[in-house]
């Protein structure tokens, strides 16, 4: 790791929760590779059928804490 990196991880490590996690997601974002097209693509499906889903009361949504007690008590 370069002193530059070293350096801006530090300071990364000393935001607020919300500052990582945005700084974090634009540092992904950023990662411009072929393949993420096709992921994101299928990113997209997903979702709009996840709506469709929830539009047509195929499925009752639930909170993202609940979601992870669930996958916990799995």
């Amino acid at each position: 790791m370069t002193a530059k990196v070293e350096f801006l991880l530090n300071e990364a490590l000393s935001m607020s929760f919300s500052d990582r996690a945005l700084m974090a997601h634009r540092l992904i974002s950023g990662i411009d590779e072929p393949i993420e097209k096709d992921i994101e693509i299928e990113w997209i499906k997903l979702a709009k059928k996840r709506l469709y889903e929830l539009e047509n009361h195929q499925v009752e949504p639930v909170t993202w804490n609940e979601l992870k007690q669930r996958v916990r008590n799995a």
